[in-house]
């Protein structure tokens, strides 16, 4: 049809980029701007004419911008060929803070859902007759789209992604924390079919998780969560494990911790193992001694045991480990308070009643694995510090754990030339 085309009578946009007519510069929540970036000393903090000044005038300017974006959404001729440049920025102000705006947003956006939803009935015969019920896990508070939306958003998501993807990175602080917040809202249109955009999605997570912008960081962890949430974890994990083995980092267990937190239980349970060794494996549990890059990963070994609850005892003793590494490395009392509080949760999850219970189930696996490296210790080594952990929190007598960990009576075994240390004798 001439709508589809874009070639049917009617006005047209006065220029190619009809948010540049609608706001006479590039708003924040743009997509693909190749602005070069100006010197720190000329950058502003929220650069734009919609974000800055008044409050009453930027409101009523995001409530225009809402008010027209659905106008030409619903009513402009042309409105197919700019269905991937007009969608953002209509989505764009379901997250705004004006309950206002939102409201307005949310009722032009369903409204445009059901009119393209009509327009393509032929198009959507199957889906609509055979319509599948709302997923079970879909994520509590949230409306799910009508069809119409849902499918604007799938079939316009390879166009938006990639400069969406960008502008996350971008020097300005608005324009990365108006991004972040769009990107959940496609992903829970998007649903399942964000599974083939995966991979940009992941790397953009991972490099947006590290902004030191808060609104940024807590928009990204929504969005991963979106992700456990709508694609499986057999995809998911292969993905975001594979990152964490060439470049481990505190940004990228973030990103894990948020997926695996909306994965449900069920989905989870059968990776737990798999996730669990991946975890405790050193190029991860000891890549850093930052306390940020700690506390990460107990977040990650947190809500594990928060998601999977009982199922946990097939990777008990992984976890375990990764929990004694954290209570060896970390610097911050708090953190190892923390650490040990989860220690206590890991062991309700396994049926026993306190950490020092663990300890005991798991000291002969744990001594096997830290004491094997006994020649090439220094003062610094993680091991060392692991089993000075042992010594001093697992209840049992400390000569009762070295000769568990060196069977041959009255002494430790020694690098060669080296002096045999006589063991304790309490």
């Amino acid at each position: 049809t001439s709508e589809r085309s874009g070639q049917g009578p009617g006005p047209r946009l006065a220029g190619t980029d009809p948010r540049c007519d609608l706001l006479g510069s590039r708003p924040c929540w743009s997509l693909g701007g190749a602005t070069p970036p100006p010197s720190p000393s000329e950058r502003p903090r929220h650069g734009h004419s919609c974000c800055s000044g008044p409050l009453h005038l930027r409101v009523t300017v995001r409530r225009a911008v809402a008010s027209v974006v659905g106008g030409w959404l619903l009513r402009l001729r042309d409105r197919y060929s700019f269905f991937h440049k007009l969608i953002p920025l209509l989505l764009s102000s379901l997250s705004d803070e004006v309950p206002e705006v939102r409201q307005l947003a949310v009722s032009l956006w369903e409204d445009v859902g059901l009119q393209w939803q009509k327009e393509n009935e032929e198009d959507l015969k199957d889906k609509l007759d055979f319509a599948p019920p709302t997923p079970p896990h879909y994520p509590p508070h949230e409306h799910r789209p009508v069809l119409g939306c849902r499918e604007l958003v799938f079939r316009n998501l390879s166009k938006i992604l990639p400069a969406l993807c960008h502008d996350i990175t971008d020097w300005v602080v608005g324009t990365r924390v108006k991004s972040a917040q769009l990107l959940p809202v496609l992903l829970l249109h998007a649903e399942d079919h964000a599974t083939q955009h995966l991979e940009i999605v992941l790397r953009t997570l991972f490099q947006a998780c590290t902004d030191e912008e808060a609104a940024v960081v807590h928009s990204c962890m929504r969005s991963a969560e979106l992700v456990g949430t709508f694609v499986s974890p057999e995809v998911f994990l292969k993905l975001i494990l594979s990152m964490l083995k060439k470049a481990p980092s505190a940004s990228g267990l973030l990103v894990l911790a948020s997926a695996m937190r909306g994965c449900p239980r069920e989905a989870l349970q059968p990776h737990l193992a798999a996730i669990a060794t991946e975890l405790a494996q050193a190029h991860i549990c000891q890549a850093s001694e930052n306390d940020l890059y700690l506390e990460r990963l107990l977040l990650c070994v947190q809500t594990l045991v928060s998601v999977c609850r009982e199922d946990c005892g097939v990777g008990s003793l992984q976890l375990m480990d990764v929990l004694l590494t954290i209570v060896a490395l970390a610097s911050a009392t708090g953190l190892r308070d923390k650490a040990q509080e989860t220690m206590d949760l890991l062991a309700r999850a396994e049926g026993v009643s306190g950490c020092q219970d663990l300890y005991r189930k798991h000291m002969g696996p744990l001594l096997e694995r830290v004491t094997a490296s006994h020649l090439d210790w220094t003062a610094h080594s993680p091991e060392l510090l692991q089993f000075s952990v042992i010594i001093t929190q697992s209840g049992e007598p400390s000569q009762q754990v070295v000769s568990r960990a060196w069977p041959r009576p009255g002494h430790i075994p020694a690098p060669p030339g080296a002096q045999q240390v006589p063991a304790p004798t309490s």
